[in-house]
């Protein structure tokens, strides 16, 4: 596939190109989006990056997938996913005609039209906006950026990261933001395996800090989904990461001594449940003359929801750490992502399951269920169980042996 730019003119008329100094390097990109001769470029292909990519090609476009690494990209172009609800053969399609390539060398950063940065944003221990990834990022991209280019931050952030963050970093590279490259945010909106919404339904917030970043976003991001909530700025569109935004939100607020203290309360419950979880498991454990140091348990699911293999912010997670703080002898199994939760989320206490075998599950004191997977057998889990708890009411629909589920 030739991946290849062209740098000419507009292409509209001198007149058009005097009368609005942006049009000279608009007007062709907005070109390449109605005839979907346009090269996106996603950087990042993780969680929020290789959907995105995805709904790109489906809607005609070609893409340029950039990660630093390797292993993702070379599994891409090897027709191989990566994610559990993308599977290898969509993979495959996205691949078909060289559609989609993947690449790790940042210098054919020039040869993409848009670039879509799509990296993770965390909370450090102070559970306040760690933007390392989304930095180092943009300052990998400066080198190789060229007039006629849309940057848009996809990832989670607060209110005016990408004005105080991303923007600075870009006229680094000496063009001229709205007139020579284009700059705009969009927070990712991503519910996987949510039957009901993909990434094409879920409408999409785009915002730009002026008027020709706007029409390029618009345009191109119109182009994809099948709607758009233009705002009137990149501040404006705020992002929907639940697990994070509130923090984010909050942490900015304080910089103008406005209270968020509500967002904060919910952070607090949200932080404080996997403790009150562990609570309720020792509670159990000593109701029944079984001391924590002695105790032998098997955790089901390690995603932070059902049916998905993304763990990052899982709870679950937490709660295995500090189950382990107890003395507990833990064993745990997740189908989506047993095998390599520990190489991708750090050393897990424990020990990772293959398979869920009878012997696994008679062997233990109690077993708890953390994630409410489709694929889990609760009624085999119910009767092979010495007892349950249940933190996702996922046993609802067994009738028999109702005695040894404890709900928490």
């Amino acid at each position: 596939m030739d991946i290849t730019s062209s740098r000419g003119g507009c292409g509209h008329g001198s007149d058009l190109c005097e009368a609005e100094p942006h049009d000279l390097h608009l007007n062709p990109l907005l070109q390449k989006i109605e005839t979907r001769s346009l090269l996106a470029g996603v950087v990042g292909l993780g969680y929020v990056g290789l959907p995105l990519a995805q709904l790109f090609i489906s809607r005609g476009f070609r893409v340029l997938g950039l990660d630093i690494d390797q292993n993702k990209t070379g599994k891409l172009m090897r027709g191989e996913s990566y994610i559990g609800h993308i599977p290898s053969s969509m993979v495959r399609q996205m691949r078909a005609n060289d559609r989609l390539v993947a690449t790790s060398d940042f210098s054919c950063v020039s040869r993409a039209d848009t670039l879509s940065i799509c990296v993770p944003t965390l909370l450090d221990k102070a559970r306040q906006p760690d933007l390392t990834a989304v930095r180092n990022t943009t300052e990998s991209l400066v080198p190789h950026l060229r007039p006629g280019q849309l940057v848009v931050l996809e990832s989670t952030t607060y209110p005016g990261a990408t004005s105080e963050v991303v923007l600075p970093i870009l006229r680094r590279s000496g063009l001229k933001i709205g007139e020579e490259i284009f700059v705009a945010y969009s927070p990712e909106r991503e519910d996987p395996a949510n039957p009901h919404f993909t990434a094409r339904t879920i409408p999409k917030v785009v915002g730009a800090n002026d008027s020709a970043s706007r029409r390029a976003i618009e345009a191109f991001y119109g182009a994809a989904f099948d709607r758009i909530v233009p705002v009137s700025s990149c501040e404006a569109a705020g992002g929907h990461c639940i697990p994070i935004d509130p923090f984010y939100l909050s942490w900015k607020a304080r910089e103008y001594d406005f209270a968020t203290r509500f967002i904060e309360l919910a952070g607090e419950v949200n932080t404080e449940m996997p403790y009150n979880v562990v609570t309720r498991v020792a509670e159990h454990l000593n109701a029944r003359g079984i001391p924590t140091s002695a105790a032998r348990l098997l955790v089901l699911g390690l995603a932070y929801k059902k049916n998905v293999d993304d763990c990052r912010e899982s709870p679950p997670i937490k709660i295995l750490k500090l189950l382990a703080d107890r003395g507990i002898d833990l064993s745990c199994f997740d189908p989506h992502v047993s095998g390599y939760v520990s190489h991708r989320y750090g050393a897990l206490p424990g020990v990772e399951l293959p398979e869920l075998s009878d012997v696994a599950l008679g062997a233990a004191d109690a077993t708890l269920i953390l994630t409410d997977h489709d694929a889990f057998d609760y009624e085999r889990i119910v009767r092979l169980s010495a007892a349950v708890i249940d933190t996702r009411n996922a046993t609802r629909n067994v009738a028999a042996d109702r005695d040894k589920v404890n709900l928490a």
